[in-house]
């Protein structure tokens, strides 16, 4: 039965890291994306 929790308590752990892992990821990948975006917008306003 121990293992049995045990098993659980990893998984939990390891679900919660992969989640920050994510979360992290939104907040660097999200502002970039924008940036991105900008500099694209940006870039075809100098073309025309």
């Amino acid at each position: 039965m121990k293992t049995v929790i045990k098993v659980l308590f990893i998984l939990l752990i390891t679900l919660k890291l992969i989640d920050l892992f994510i979360c992290g990821l939104c907040k660097i990948l999200i502002p970039l994306f924008i940036f991105g975006l900008i500099m694209i917008i940006a870039f075809i306003l100098e073309i025309f």
